[in-house]
């Protein structure tokens, strides 16, 4: 409910970019600014990101997680709400490009950097500058560490896994638990913990996503932040758009220049 639904965002950087031929003729008559417009479109956004989200969200915990995980619902709800907007700000952005295949190419190019960068594939510190930023500035990074976290944290403890102690244990790992024996693992020591914040470290070895500290107040604000600056792109090249073009000549002038 993260990644995949934002990149649908691309559908909406058609229709927006064959409603902005209109918007402009309407804008030019007069019938209404360029900020209404954005005010009026931003209401109903927020609502539908909303709702779209926890229509998404509802069946994904009703078939997949405990009772338990149900205290994760409220916050990835938000998380979920505050990424799906942020891509349609960015599909906002990138539907006032004149052609729009090439504003949704650009729209999905974001999306894909997104995915690349989240956490789940490349650490940041193997990225060179000043591609970097990218890992930083796009969306999805915030989005699934916290998403993540919460579920982890209101899952149950595994009951295979087990403290032991280096000393006393010569087939103890180094971190202090082991799981109990399989045929593929007589030793125990293919095991990722017993609680979150042991599988979360574990896991945060090779996924930076995975995060033992509950950083959703930073993550919900940082998707805030990217969304805010592409809508503020937005209304600044609409309003450009919109007003560009020259006075009309008046009756017979064009002639008079011939």
């Amino acid at each position: 409910m993260v990644a995949i639904p934002s990149s649908f965002s691309l559908l909406a950087v058609y229709a927006l970019n064959l409603e902005f031929a209109h918007v402009r003729r309407e804008v030019k008559n007069g019938m209404y600014s360029p900020m209404a417009y954005v005010l009026a479109t931003s209401a109903l956004q927020v609502p539908m990101v909303f709702a779209v989200c926890l229509c998404g969200l509802l069946p994904s915990y009703a078939l997949l997680v405990g009772p338990s995980s149900w205290g994760s619902f409220p916050l990835v709800l938000l998380v979920c709400t505050a990424n799906l907007w942020a891509f349609e700000c960015i599909a906002q952005f990138f539907s006032l490009v004149s052609n729009p295949l090439l504003g949704m190419l650009q729209c999905l190019s974001v999306w894909i950097w997104s995915l690349l960068f989240c956490g789940l594939t490349i650490q940041g510190r193997d990225i060179i500058w000043p591609v970097r930023l990218l890992y930083y500035a796009l969306p999805l990074k915030w989005a699934l560490s916290t998403a993540i976290y919460e579920v982890a944290v209101h899952c149950p403890d595994y009951e295979g896994t087990f403290e032991c102690d280096v000393g006393d244990d010569p087939t103890c790992p180094s971190r202090g638990f082991k799981c109990e024996s399989t045929p593929e693992d007589p030793l125990g020591v293919i095991c990722f913990g017993r609680n979150a914040t042991q599988i979360m470290a574990t896991m945060n070895q090779q996924f930076p996503a995975f995060s033992t500290e509950d950083s959703s107040a930073r993550d919900l604000s940082v998707l805030l932040l990217i969304g805010s600056v592409f809508k503020i792109g937005y209304v600044v090249i609409l309003h450009l758009k919109c007003k560009m073009g020259r006075q009309p000549e008046p009756p017979g002038a064009a002639s008079e220049k011939v």
